[in-house]
């Protein structure tokens, strides 16, 4: 098992107090019930969050940047999906609960937004030229992130995170699939290691 070891951001754990508080549909919660919860003051609460419907596109953009983020960095694809879910497993009660609210819709499009930027800058990093079809390819991967996120998540998370990330990579256009994968494997095959699936 690996162990990695990271700081905490700021207000890291006043944010995953937030998040585990939202234990029912968030429209039904007032802000001042989610702070009880959480044990902070509404002035805390809105130092970290924008309104209460920012509190799952928070947690998903926190997720992406242990996860979706790294992959033809320093994850594969099949390695970066299946943390990823794993991930958002965890929190699947705040999903549930949030689902039906702005986040589906204002969280969403944050998140497929920040996912282009994370595309775009793998490829800087790797000196790779994001081009117009590049990041048409992003978009569409991010958007199938988001269609297979939703789904398995109306389904109950039944399907293991492995099942899931091997499911959802098969989904990635082909054409950015190869492009970041062929750097992962150099770069592992550098260190000595195995690519992961």
């Amino acid at each position: 098992m690996e162990v990695h070891y990271i700081e905490k951001p700021r207000g890291f754990d006043v944010r995953m107090r937030v998040v585990e508080a939202v234990t029912e549909p968030i429209r039904a919660l007032s802000v001042t019930e989610i702070c009880r919860r959480a044990g902070i003051s509404r002035q805390t609460f809105y130092s970290y969050f924008e309104s209460k419907y920012a509190i799952g596109s928070w947690y998903a953009l926190h997720c992406d940047t242990f996860t979706l983020d790294l992959i033809g960095r320093t994850l594969s694809w099949r390695k970066g999906y299946e943390r990823w879910y794993t991930l958002m497993e965890r929190q699947r009660l705040l999903f549930a609960n949030s689902s039906q609210s702005k986040f589906s819709d204002e969280g969403a499009a944050a998140v497929a937004e920040n996912r282009i930027a994370a595309f775009r800058e793998t490829f800087e990093n790797r000196e790779l030229a994001f081009t117009d079809e590049y990041c048409y390819y992003a978009w569409m991967c991010a958007s199938v992130e988001r269609a297979a996120f939703s789904r398995w998540l109306k389904e109950g998370c039944d399907a293991p995170p492995a099942d899931m990330a091997r499911l959802t990579e098969l989904c990635v256009p082909p054409l950015l699939h190869r492009a970041l994968s062929l750097w992962i494997h150099d770069l592992l095959n550098a260190k000595g290691d195995s690519p992961s699936k």
